[in-house]
């Protein structure tokens, strides 16, 4: 249950006076509370299924947009929904691309397979996603091949969970992280997975692998002598990454260049649950977050995996989120100018993403994701999001909106 405490701790942060509806709704279920087909069911993403929950029970929307929307979780008690009165049950769409593919699967005449079921329009109807799709499946408004439109909802950060290094490793720059998920060189004197600022010794901030072999762990230098050798006090890392299909994962590789991750993140440490801190548990442990997951969680508006364990150091010198001496958590400088589209690269949209047609068709669905949803200021900010203002000025508008092939 969202707790009526926790959420007058985030009104105080956001300056808000906003409190629970009807005492309080619940947001912490896999599948809709209470149950019940609705009109649009929305499946995908695990780091705005939270705030898509919270619509769906009317919380700082309205009673007829909790009748409308039923949310399922990206994971839960059960690996299979069913979303609509007459279709089956089929595999539950565990994060964005997930999402989009089952949104696909409903809509794509060619191909309605999800998995090994057969879906139809009746049961997909939104795509929670928290990345975008990719440039190979992305086109022009006008395009023939113009199938899903991904409409921004909020603005989330993604930074770095940290497991046990609070003191030694409080920021971290691009070439850090890139270098900690084999992303290539960086650096003055540098080699593959590694980003050294001098040719000649080491410095406090280098990243250098023990050997020459790529599984190796990375370790940040955290102090040398004085003819520049490492102290042996230099941590040592192990970096994780979520499952596959997450938006988090995507964006974050995009965002430090790691695009040869699969050759450096030890097997079996690539396919977590994004957004969770029990996946930490070991000292030196790293792992992509969500801002917003991560104050919500803090915050206890929703579920806590163990937020208070791990820390989030500053990215680039800026903050993913401000605590109070009282512990209340806020969105930080990291989620960069709303008034613009996210320029990243450590911050992004969220994303309802709708079949193309049926935005032109019901009027209903179009005014829910562009309009109602993207203007919640309420629950967007209670769950760790910020509300987008380029498109919040009272006008429709289409900036930021990105058009894209079906996937599968």
């Amino acid at each position: 249950m969202l707790k009526a405490k926790s959420v007058a701790k985030v009104a105080i942060t956001a300056g808000l006076a906003f409190g629970l509806i009807a005492a309080g709704a619940s947001t912490a279920q896999a599948e809709p509370n209470p149950a019940g087909f609705r009109t649009y069911a929305a499946v995908g993403s695990d780091t705005i299924q939270d705030l898509y929950n919270a619509f769906g029970n009317g919380y700082g929307t309205n009673a007829a947009v909790a009748g409308t929307i039923a949310s399922y979780d990206a994971f839960g008690t059960s690996t299979t929904i069913k979303t609509s009165a007459t279709g089956p049950s089929y595999t539950r769409p565990a994060g964005s691309g997930d999402g989009r593919k089952a949104l696909s699967a409903a809509y794509d005449s060619a191909n309605h397979v999800w998995k090994t079921v057969t879906l139809s329009e009746a049961d997909v109807k939104i795509a929670r996603s928290s990345g975008k799709p990719s440039a190979a499946n992305t086109v022009t408004a006008t395009s023939t091949d113009n199938k899903l439109t991904s409409i921004p909802l909020a603005r989330d950060a993604v930074g770095v969970a940290t497991k046990g290094i609070a003191s030694s490793v409080t920021n971290l720059s691009t070439e850090q992280l890139t270098a900690i998920y084999g992303g290539g060189a960086s650096g003055t004197a540098s080699a593959t997975g590694n980003y050294r600022q001098s040719a000649t010794r080491f410095s406090v901030g280098d990243v250098v692998r023990t050997t020459s072999n790529t599984s190796a762990d990375p370790v940040i230098v955290t102090g040398v002598t004085a003819n520049g050798a490492a102290v042996s006090a230099s941590v040592q890392l192990n970096p994780k990454l979520p499952q596959d299909s997450s938006g988090t994962r995507s964006f974050f590789l995009g965002a430090v260049g790691a695009s040869a991750q699969a050759t450096w993140v030890d097997s079996g440490s690539n396919t977590f649950q994004e957004n969770n801190a029990t996946v930490l548990s070991t000292t030196g442990d790293v792992i992509p977050f969500s801002a917003a997951q991560y104050i919500s969680q803090k915050n206890g508006v929703v579920a806590d995996s163990g937020v208070s364990t791990i820390n989030l150091p500053s990215i680039n010198g800026a903050k993913a989120a401000n605590l109070t001496p009282a512990g209340v958590a806020s969105a930080g400088a990291l989620y960069g100018d709303l008034t613009v589209p996210a320029t990243g690269p450590f911050n992004r949209e969220v994303y309802s993403v709708v079949p193309t047609a049926l935005l032109a068709s019901d009027a209903s669905l179009n005014t829910l994701v562009t309009t109602t949803l993207p203007r919640a200021a309420a629950p967007i900010q209670a769950f760790g999001f910020q509300v987008l203002q380029y498109n919040n000025a009272g006008v429709a508008g289409t900036t930021g909106y990105i058009y894209s092939k079906f996937e599968h």
